[in-house]
């Protein structure tokens, strides 16, 4: 076997070893992630029309919905949220008055809950998220102007940082370009699978694990780009909790 085949099957071992560790990684880790969607309920848009909350006259209300999800393996406790202020919270601008909060888990606890941190600021607690489960809510508010809400998720929660998901499909341009590096990297695994047949076939027999090993590691990352990049796993909102965003029914 010349130099470039050998070098290339070692770079080959690094890269499976690498992927196996990342693989590892991933399995293990807890991966929180949110979506957030802010939509119009009343707007006043005649000077005779006014619009009232509980009694009291406001010049529009504004719904902000949001999801936030374990799409890891690794539980996600009340514990690993260190300060309340520090967790996982919705924040405004100063302009925007909340009007009224809620929130609700999947977990069947009811332990889901936001509290007042600042007048701009709410901070979302829950006891746990198991894989798949989720808290959810809404909140209701409103602004001195007509332009939506300036609505924030920020917050971390101990060793994981709180992402922002994937809610809609991936565009036409984005699905073509990840789908035409798929199928580049599956014709590589390809040619590297016809390079160790031969090598075993000629009874080269190192030749032919490296280039086994080499095969592996890009089936692996070709597995990984269709994974995170078309199939937008495990980023993608889930299903089942979409319609909380579409507005169905928080209950």
């Amino acid at each position: 076997m010349n130099d470039i085949g050998f070098q290339l099957g070692i770079a080959g071992v690094i890269l499976a070893i690498l992927g196996i560790g990342v693989t590892i990684y991933l399995s293990k880790e807890s991966r929180p992630l949110f979506a957030i969607l802010t939509n119009v309920l009343q707007g006043v848009t005649h000077p005779d029309l006014e619009i009232r909350f509980r009694r009291t006259k406001v010049p529009n209300i504004f719904s902000v919905r949001f999801v936030i999800w374990n799409a890891g393996r690794k539980e996600l406790r009340k514990n690993d949220i260190p300060l309340p202020q520090a967790g996982p919270r919705i924040a405004f601008s100063k302009g925007t008055k909340l009007l009224s909060y809620t929130a609700t888990t999947t977990t069947g606890d009811k332990s889901g809950q936001l509290i007042l941190n600042e007048p701009n600021e709410l901070c979302a607690s829950f006891d746990y998220l198991n894989k798949g489960d989720a808290i959810f809510g809404e909140i209701l508010c409103t602004t001195n102007n007509k332009t939506l809400p300036d609505a924030r998720l920020l917050g971390n929660f101990k060793g994981s940082i709180l992402k922002l998901g994937e809610v809609q499909n991936l565009s036409t341009g984005d699905h073509i370009f990840f789908s035409i590096t798929a199928l580049a990297m599956f014709l590589v695994t390809a040619w590297n699978a016809k390079s160790a047949y031969l090598a075993f076939v000629s009874r080269q027999t190192i030749g032919g694990v490296i280039w086994s090993i080499i095969t592996l590691t890009s089936l692996w990352l070709t597995f990984v780009d269709i994974r995170f990049n078309i199939l937008s796993i495990p980023n993608k909102l889930p299903k089942n909790y979409k319609h909380y965003l579409d507005y169905g029914s928080l209950s």
